[in-house]
């Protein structure tokens, strides 16, 4: 859907301060957030409803804080 609305992740990343997403697998989650990662700006919100582990949790909340971001596991 968001391809439909922001064509690019820094587009996603320029109009959204909250991103929320309920990926299939983990590794769809991994991938989408290597995607966005380099556009995230300090301050964006980004709301986890998938399914995942809490290493790669924890590991996603790392590089968020990194870029002054927040990370919140609802999975």
């Amino acid at each position: 859907l968001f391809r439909s609305v922001c064509p690019t992740a820094a587009e996603l990343c320029d109009r959204c301060q909250m991103v929320i997403v309920s990926m299939e697998s983990t590794s769809d989650l991994t991938a989408l957030y290597n995607g966005i990662a380099q556009f995230i700006r300090p301050g964006h919100i980004f709301i986890d409803l998938t399914d995942t582990s809490p290493a790669l949790a924890h590991a996603v909340a790392q590089g968020m804080r990194r870029r002054e971001a927040y990370y919140l596991d609802c999975g």
